[in-house]
């Protein structure tokens, strides 16, 4: 502009020198320095007539006058300055508009804003800003709790958020080492992320991590600032167990690339890579836009031993079973999701990803099957099966998602879209070779072979909208729905004594999921109540298709709906500003799927059958929930304390029909209660040392009075109605930071717990590994072991039912010591040259 500026003045004065210049050369002259100055004006920027908008408190809403708003650009140089109004409006007019004007915006007692003009901004338009709201830290702070470093700790209505410091950051070596930290969360050897006793969903700025993320292990340490633990039952509803874990970035990042790469590798014995894995994640920053690509291969061999002895007496014939096999299974997975994020503002946010994930498996499965004459010893049957199977998945999809923060006030609204087109197909052959068939030696060799095919589309939709009418009080709407259609065909065919089962499929199998949920809660002294409807309902339609060997089909038709209300209520009470007292009323309900309600038996494994049941009723739960947590920078403890009651709980039953084959079928039981506490807390002893501990206590019960009806229909014995027993978990984890070097020690302990038809045995977990960060903390090499002591202790299983008894012993890779190393290296803005790239 300033060149431009003093290329007229030159002309003007050289016209001035020419002084008394003949008629003909003025105009010449006049004409010259039109076509330069529009020239000129074009080759720098055009010109907007207009830049407005208004300046507003976001708490008061109230407008701002006087305030200061400059329009920078290159370098940046002031461009002009204005004041707003008494009504907060602000003006610039006739502004030459390029890519790099900005506006910077400060008012006493505010935080000072900047706004980015969008490179798609009509030209020769007005510019309307609308209505800008300024945050005033004075009353941010109200909401924070100071606990030795300030603003560690904030308190919203529904979640706590975490302040990650920057030596948290630093000795964290992935994201789990962060969730450790935070009360109520437990992280198990496999990786998995407990919150308030269940499974947690992860969220990454809003978003879900699975459409970002293939595996939590992917997120960037460095990036993180900010993690929220979200109590999902004051959101939507639920039993006030679980809930949301939400990992906010940091929003001040750089243009260029940046990323990482890691690699992992396992093995058993030294001869095998059973375990590997391999992430890449890639962003691209500019402006506004991020683009990111997430990779990963995995690659698993496992093998397994299994020891099984049966006992069944409900037969005129009591019989004495044994069976002894090994799995091996080698599985490959590819995950693939590519997308772009858009962040116009910090207040707005827009998702678009897509996504490729392919699986294949090979699985081969040798086993020895003997039964004999309970009585008399004598062998009745026995045979040798091969099978192996082939399997292969792939999903395609594409997500997108939109975040809009209104005010500080916490009114928001997200919006959810999601595509999944599912296909895959299943290849298996079974050999049985058999020694002895009704106590008569024989040598006879059956094939059994089948290829099943399936396809499957759904969409998901959710929307959810949090309006704070004021400080202390808000209220949210939320919808979900999801829709899923299912076709699949299996071309069966089998040999044995004659016997020929034709091709069966599903058509038209049409699910619709449907949930509304209203809340509202305010704030009373120390008091948080909150209370809430949701309405559930599940619609299926479709029809179970059979064919002979004529190609005559039989129609098994489902069409089922199922309404419900579900009401919740939750009190909490603030002890102090780090602790709480939180309780939670609520009924949630589990409701039956389409395959679970087809009547059609399902004869593909010649000896174990499968079926559905028409009659399932939807399972109601009613739950207490009473919840403490206390929440320190360097201590923190929670206890949970829960119970749970259904009287139609669904299960899977197994049917002895003869003493070699079993029909297994949901069904509805009279009654279901679980009782317990999770306890867990951290501490961190120094900065060289810290440790966490849980436990979960719990008493389970079954009435299962219900089955006295499977009982009599197939004339089988039933005994041992009532069944309780009390359970725990137990788990420690230390981690050790010595001149560099992060060790991390874990071991988990599950108890013997009880099922509805016998118990789980007790089983153990632990792992030990050291770590070493290089290249200022970009490179992390690990070294480790996992399984230490798994090995020590029996792993299987006991059921008894219907005069069947069963005792399963496992064993294999999965409890076997496996030695890993891994290595990942973190790629920031400007490692490749990238940090000037525009």
């Amino acid at each position: 502009m300033k060149n431009q500026y003093f290329l007229i003045v030159e002309f003007h004065s050289t016209i001035a020198r020419f002084g008394k210049a003949s008629k003909p050369v003025l105009p010449l002259l006049n004409a010259i320095v039109f076509f330069l100055m529009f020239g000129l004006t074009c080759s720098y920027a055009q010109i907007v007539p207009q830049i407005r908008g208004g300046l507003f408190d976001s708490i008061s809403l109230n407008p701002m006058p006087y305030a200061n708003v400059l329009l920078k650009g290159e370098n940046d140089t002031i461009i002009m300055g204005v004041m707003t109004d008494e009504k907060g409006r602000f003006l610039f007019e006739n502004i030459n508009y390029s890519d790099d004007l900005y506006l910077v915006i400060s008012h006493i007692g505010y935080d000072e804003k900047k706004i980015d003009f969008s490179n798609e901004q009509s030209l020769y338009q007005e510019i309307n800003l609308g209505k800008i709201y300024m945050y005033s830290p004075a009353i941010q702070l109200k909401e924070m709790i100071v606990e030795g470093t300030p603003n560690y700790i904030e308190k919203k209505f529904d979640r706590k958020v975490y302040n990650m410091s920057r030596n948290k950051l630093a000795a964290a070596r992935t994201v789990l080492d962060l969730l450790r930290t935070l009360p109520g969360v437990v992280v198990n050897e496999e990786g998995m992320v407990y919150f308030k006793g269940a499974e947690a969903t992860i969220y990454i700025d809003d978003q879900l991590m699975k459409f970002l993320y293939p595996k939590i292990e992917m997120i960037p340490v460095e990036k993180i600032d900010k993690i929220e633990l979200v109590d999902v039952a004051m959101r939507t509803g639920g039993d006030g167990r679980g809930g949301i874990i939400n990992i906010k970035f940091k929003t001040a990042s750089p243009d260029g690339f940046s990323g990482m790469i890691s690699g992992n590798a396992g093995t058993v014995k030294f001869n095998n890579l059973d375990k590997g894995r391999m992430f890449l994640n890639m962003n691209y920053k500019h402006k506004k836009f991020t683009y990111f690509l997430n990779s990963s291969i995995e690659n698993n061999i496992g093998r397994t031993q299994i020891n099984r002895e049966n006992e069944i007496s409900a037969f005129e014939i009591p019989v004495y079973q044994k069976e002894n096999f090994q799995n091996l299974n080698k599985r490959l997975g590819n995950y693939n999701y590519l997308g772009v994020i858009y962040n116009p503002s910090e207040n707005t946010k827009l998702y678009l990803s897509t996504r490729f994930l392919l699986s294949k498996s090979n699985n081969n499965y040798n086993g020895l099957f003997t039964e004999h004459n309970s009585s008399t010893q004598q062998l009745l049957n026995q045979y040798i099966q091969n099978t192996h199977t082939l399997d292969k998945q792939l999903n395609t999809g594409a997500f997108l998602s939109y975040w809009h923060k209104f005010d500080t006030l916490d009114s928001y609204i997200k919006v959810f879209g999601d595509f999944t087109m599912f296909n895959g197909t299943n290849h298996s052959s079974t050999d049985y070779h058999y020694n002895q068939i009704n106590a008569i030696d024989t040598d006879s060799l059956y094939n059994e072979f089948n290829t099943r095919n399936f396809y499957t589309k759904s969409i998901t939709l959710s929307a959810f909208y949090n309006h704070s009418i004021s400080e202390n009080t808000r209220f949210n709407v939320s919808y979900n729905t999801a829709i899923g259609i299912q076709d699949s065909s299996d071309n069966k065919y089998y040999i044995f004594d004659e016997l020929n089962l034709s091709r069966s499929q599903f058509s038209n199998n049409l699910n619709q999921t449907h949930d509304f949920s209203f809340r509202i809660g305010t704030k009373l002294s120390a008091w948080t109540l909150d209370g809430g409807i949701t309405l559930s309902g599940t619609f299926i339609r479709g029809n179970y298709i059979r064919y002979n060997l004529q190609s005559e089909d039989t129609i098994l038709p489902i069409k089922k709906h199922y309404i419900k209300v579900l009401p919740s209520i939750t009190i909490a009470y603030a002890v102090t500003n780090s602790s709480e007292v939180k309780l939670t009323l609520s009924k949630t309900a589990d409701l039956p799927y389409f395959l679970q309600l087809s009547d059609y038996i399902d004869k593909n494994d010649l000896y174990s059958w499968r079926s559905g049941n028409s009659t399932l009723q939807t399972v109601d739960f009613y739950s207490v929930y009473l919840g403490y947590a206390l929440s320190k920078e360097k201590l923190n403890i929670s206890a949970e304390c829960f119970f749970n009651y259904t009287n139609n709980d669904i299960v899977s039953v197994s049917i002895p029909l003869s003493s070699l084959i079993t029909l297994s079928k949901p069904e509805n039981i009279s009654q279901n209660t679980n009782t317990g506490v999770d306890l867990s807390m951290w501490y961190m002893l120094n900065k060289n040392f810290n440790f966490s501990f849980s436990a979960s206590l719990f008493h389970s019960y079954y009435n299962l009075e219900s089955l006295k009806n499977i009982a009599l229909e197939y004339e089988l014995p039933i005994e041992n109605l009532i069944r309780q027993q009390f359970g725990y978990y137990l788990k420690y984890s230390m981690e050790f930071n010595i001149k560099g070097f992060y060790a991390m020690f874990y071991i988990n302990y599950f108890g013997k717990e009880l099922t509805f038809d016998g118990y789980d045995k007790g089983y153990l977990n632990s792992s030990l590994s050291v770590s070493k960060k290089f290249f200022e903390n970009k490179l992390r090499i690990t070294l480790g072991m996992n399984n230490l002591f798994d090995a020590l202790i029996e792993h299987g299983s006991y059921s008894s039912n219907f005069g069947s008894t069963s005792i399963t012993n496992v064993s294999g890779y999965q409890y076997s010591p496996n030695y890993f190393f891994s290595i990942q290296y973190n790629f920031l803005s400007g490692d490749r040259g990238t940090k000037d790239l525009r």
